[in-house]
């Protein structure tokens, strides 16, 4: 499955941590991840790129109390505007599925 799991759309230079609670987000997003574990799924691949705010301490957190199998893409401007080049819809990004990392 496909996730954006916390998303700060304020602008890349505006982007930071203390924008948000990560606790919050912890106690809103695990209800969630857990009901999609309970319906059958294994995994999620967060694909929430770095300047919209990607969480990767929060993601871990998530990951070991849901039981995903989680994995954090690496998209950055440079990959997002390789893919749009390549001339690749917003549905699909081959290049954010080639850097896939491990949580």
């Amino acid at each position: 499955m496909h996730e954006h799991v916390l998303v700060d759309f304020i602008g890349a230079s505006e982007v930071n941590p203390g924008r948000y609670d990560p606790d919050q987000a912890f106690r809103i997003a695990l209800p969630h991840l857990v009901k999609v574990r309970d319906l059958g799924c294994a995994s999620v691949v967060e694909c929430t790129p770095a300047y919209i705010g990607r969480d990767v301490r929060l993601l871990q957190r998530l990951a070991d109390a849901s039981g995903l199998d989680m994995k954090a893409a690496r998209l950055t401007m440079e990959r997002l505007k390789e893919t749009e080049a390549a001339g690749f819809g917003d549905e699909y990004h081959p290049v954010v599925l080639n850097v896939i990392d491990p949580l």
